[in-house]
């Protein structure tokens, strides 16, 4: 049973924030707090796939290429549909000291 835990657990949709990514091949560096959290929460090694935006409405499948102590380098892969991120239905939140 642990080993199907610890199985189940490795497959993570991570995604980061790379606004050098505009094309599949481009080799992209992510920015220093992405990396950290890359490496060290995540903690995914080179080769593992991962999902990253550039701010300007455009998703890319991508592959870590490599990690260095500071430094962690993708290689960005074909666009994808980027999910639907925000909810299309407005909520209001209200409050009341009673």
């Amino acid at each position: 049973m642990l080993a199907v835990r610890a199985m189940h657990n490795r497959v993570v949709n991570a995604r980061f924030y790379a606004p050098g990514a505009e094309k599949a091949g481009d080799c992209v560096i992510l920015a220093n707090g992405e990396a950290k959290h890359l490496t060290r929460v995540l903690r995914l090694k080179a080769g593992s796939a991962v999902r990253v935006f550039n701010g300007r409405g455009q998703e890319f499948d991508a592959r870590v290429e490599s990690i260095s102590r500071c430094d962690v380098w993708v290689i960005v892969g074909f666009p994808c549909n980027p999910a639907a991120r925000e909810s299309r239905v407005a909520v209001t939140l209200a409050q009341a000291v009673l």
